[in-house]
């Protein structure tokens, strides 16, 4: 078997101003890993461990139970035709209901489905050797048309409607969705004190379904001591040692915890009316339990990169010409951002179906290839740059 992978660039007026092909080398062990899963058939007992494209540790499995109307589930592996940008994909198991009158329902939960952008054919800004461990590209560009941010601001918030406060003596924060990609480089929180609590923790994780190991990306701490009292609270920052990126549509915890328990968060919460993961007035965050409803107040401060567009990514053009087979995957990148964006990395990701437990469907997407661009290319404002792969085999 082998691949090519080919770049056309094309400017305003459509005209081709660039186009080159390279041979592939670089499907990592991810690729593997699927293969091996979808052949060795290997049940949820006995789940294999990756790292998707977050860095975090996911458990995979082709579970596939027989028995009872919720238990017909439709698994993706390899996924890689997407919809363009925001355009949702269900990654994780899209089952049946478990009443025979409702069986053709589907309902789409946390962790089922991902941003199009997240699936199939990616660029990105790196020229970090390539190793068969790349897990993402080392510097993805996001979906899009914002210029960069190169200053840490203000990237998303939850600042108002706080009506209680939660103690940190065990560990509590937000299950957040980010809306768009960005580097976080600190997280302020609404915090008071009683007593002397020492050092408060806070921790940036992935991980969703009841059984995984959470991956931590980021911790920080601050002095709990110098905190106010008596309810006044402060927003107090925590700084991370280094910038953790956050993708769109991808499922994090920020949750902090102060042993002695003489810490409080400030929070909204409201048991009558839901305000969970999917509520209308702040759908990106939630209660890391699920359970109460709860709104976690937070500020994060970072960092993002120039935008380009993603458009849909297609899987087309098998044709089998004796001695050789070969088909497409090819994906077009718009730039409307206002300046010119380099490409130097290029890599395909793919969905795949996580370990059935915790929440219902859950899925992800894992990196199967990741080639340096080289020599790089530099895609004005308003140019066009289309990614082909050719995967082929010669019998």
């Amino acid at each position: 078997m082998k691949t090519f992978l080919t770049l056309t660039k094309t400017d305003k007026e459509g005209r081709i101003t660039e186009a080159r092909r390279q041979s592939v080398r670089s499907f990592t062990r991810n690729l593997m890993e699927l293969l091996y899963i979808a052949h060795a058939r290997i049940q949820s007992a006995a789940p294999r461990t990756v790292y998707d494209i977050t860095g975090g540790i996911r458990n995979i499995d082709v579970q596939s139970p027989s028995s009872g109307y919720g238990y017909r589930r439709l698994k993706p592996n390899l996924l890689a035709a997407s919809p363009g940008g925001k355009a949702q994909v269900v990654v994780g198991q899209a089952y049946q209901s478990t009443t025979a009158d409702a069986v053709f329902v589907m309902d789409p939960q946390v962790g089922m489905v991902m941003p199009g952008e997240l699936i199939g054919i990616q660029i990105g800004s790196s020229n970090a050797p390539v190793t068969p461990t790349d897990y993402r590209l080392a510097g993805r560009i996001p979906h899009g048309r914002r210029p960069p941010v190169s200053i840490p601001s203000r990237q998303d918030a939850s600042l108002t409607d706080d009506n209680d406060q939660q103690s940190l003596g065990n560990w509590y924060g937000t299950f957040y969705y980010p809306r768009h990609q960005f580097e976080v480089t600190s997280i302020k929180l609404p915090l008071y004190r009683s007593g002397s609590p020492g050092l408060v923790t806070l921790e940036v994780k992935t991980g969703i379904a009841a059984n995984e190991t959470y991956t931590v990306l980021g911790t920080a701490t601050t002095d709990g001591n110098t905190l106010p009292t008596s309810g006044t609270y402060e927003w107090r920052e925590f700084i991370l040692p280094g910038p953790v990126t956050l993708l769109p549509g991808v499922p994090y915890y920020i949750w902090c915890r102060q042993a002695a328990n003489y810490v409080y968060l400030r929070r909204h919460y409201l048991t009558s009316t839901p305000r969970g993961y999917f509520n209308l007035k702040r759908s990106r965050f939630g209660d890391t339990s699920g359970s109460d409803y709860v709104t976690t107040l937070i500020d994060l401060y970072g960092t993002s990169p120039r935008e380009i567009e993603y458009g849909g990514c297609d899987i087309s053009g098998l044709t089998a010409t004796n001695p050789t087979a070969e088909f497409e995957i090819r994906r077009l990148f718009t730039n409307r951002s206002g300046g010119e964006i380099t490409v130097r990395e290029c890599g395909i990701y793919v969905a795949f179906p996580d370990t059935f437990s915790g929440f219902t469907g859950a899925g992800g997407a894992l990196c199967i290839c990741r080639d340096v661009i080289d020599p790089e290319v530099v895609v004005e404002d308003g140019e066009v740059l289309a990614m082909t792969y050719t995967p082929q085999i010669t019998v």
